[in-house]
């Protein structure tokens, strides 16, 4: 996995569960995916979550976007289809977000 990214965005939500506490529910379930397979693509993202999801092919394209805006994914546009992995593995990310959550209320 790459280096801990730094200054990921995210929101806090503890009546969530799981990855839903810090991200929504399409993206908890794209990153779960992501996870699962490492480098992806957002053809293979959709057919994971297809059977379970009725979701738009440009959903997912528009939502693993704005993940790499949020700096959760890594987006290599060299070729005519993005390639996607996760700058954190689903352990870093959580100790990442445990890590800004304790900061912030500290220094609160």
């Amino acid at each position: 996995m790459n280096a801990p990214a730094t200054n990921i965005k995210f929101r806090f939500n503890p009546s969530q569960g799981k990855a839903e506490k810090i991200l929504g529910p399409l993206e908890a379930a794209i990153m779960d995916v992501v996870w699962d397979q490492g480098t992806t693509t957002v053809s293979r993202v959709h057919r994971a979550l297809r059977d379970s999801r009725d979701v738009a092919y440009t959903t997912i394209m528009t939502t693993m976007s704005r993940l790499a805006k949020k700096r959760l994914l890594q987006q290599d546009k060299s070729s005519t289809t993005y390639v996607y992995t996760p700058t954190l593995d689903r352990e870093q990310f959580e100790r990442y977000v445990i890590k800004d959550v304790l900061s912030g209320l500290l220094n609160d």
